[in-house]
């Protein structure tokens, strides 16, 4: 089916929050549970083996083939990564990094299959949620074809290597890459109402940057967040390193619009953003 006719049922996947994804795309535990449950099958004579294969059920089958075919494609994108390393300036990078991710994720959110992993994974964080998608492949009434088989599982891995180098795992890949946001997450939870918070409240603050150049505009986030009551102010030296964009906003005009003596922001656009902040709050405070 075209992709054309998906566009509207992938939306709900552009937009995981921060857990969903790594539930999701954050696959190091289940290649790891896999490989072990494969290795344990492995180290049974044959004779043991012949009679599981020969008597295993339509689903056990199913299960056995996903788990040889994840950790079989395992590390098969990196050379498309590598390459985005090298072709991206550094300054664009994390930004290219996080795009072609959501243009992945938004691609198998529009064939059958990849929607079908993508829900299952995101709602639940059993550990044996993968055993659903591998029986939707190949179980007794599976009917995927062997060319969207192929592309689930190449997009599957570059989405979950993607995610690994985004959460600051790039050495693992023999890559030197410290993401900002892992960097961010840490100053924020000096800062934050709670630790379950941090993702929220950055990426609220960052949406409200985003397209602003002067200082007023871009410290005007952090103050509707403080009075929200979302979080403390932060040190201006903390708040340059979370968030780039400001990286131009002097000490001295950060002190100005963050004194809680200073009324620079009385319209209704700061009003929408601190009631943003708290409800973050809100939902975090408990």
């Amino acid at each position: 089916m075209s992709d054309i006719l998906h566009t509207s049922s992938r939306q709900e996947f552009v937009t995981l929050t921060d857990i969903e994804m790594n539930r999701v795309f954050a696959l190091d535990n289940l290649r790891q549970r896999l490989f072990n449950r494969k290795q344990g099958i492995e180290q049974q004579d044959w004779e043991a083996m012949r009679q599981q294969f020969l008597s295993a059920t339509s689903s056990e089958r199913a299960e056995l083939l996903f788990i040889n075919r994840l950790i079989a494609d395992y590390g098969s994108s990196l050379p498309r990564i590598k390459y985005l390393f090298e072709s991206t300036p550094k300054e664009l990078l994390e930004e290219e990094l996080i795009n072609t991710r959501s243009e992945l994720i938004a691609r198998m959110g529009g064939f059958e299959i990849g929607k079908h992993w993508i829900r299952c994974m995101k709602s639940s964080d059993n550990d044996d949620t993968w055993v659903y998608t591998a029986r939707k492949i190949w179980g007794r009434q599976g009917s995927i074809s062997a060319e969207e088989v192929d592309r689930f599982f190449t997009m599957l891995d570059e989405i979950a290597i993607l995610t690994d180098i985004l959460n600051g795992q790039g050495a693992t890949y023999g890559i030197d890459f410290k993401p900002q946001k892992s960097v961010a997450r840490k100053l924020m939870a000096r800062y934050s109402i709670s630790l379950e918070a941090v993702d929220d409240i950055l990426n609220a603050i960052n949406k409200y940057m985003k397209g602003k150049n002067q200082p007023k505009s871009l410290v005007m986030p952090a103050r509707a967040a403080v009075e929200g009551g979302a979080i403390t102010r932060p040190a201006h030296p903390d708040f340059i390193e979370m968030f780039p964009l400001a990286k131009d906003v002097a000490k001295s005009s950060y002190n100005d619009y963050m004194n809680p003596m200073n009324t620079p922001y009385d319209d209704a656009v700061f009003e929408q953003m601190k009631k943003e902040f708290e409800d973050i709050a809100d939902r975090f405070s408990d």
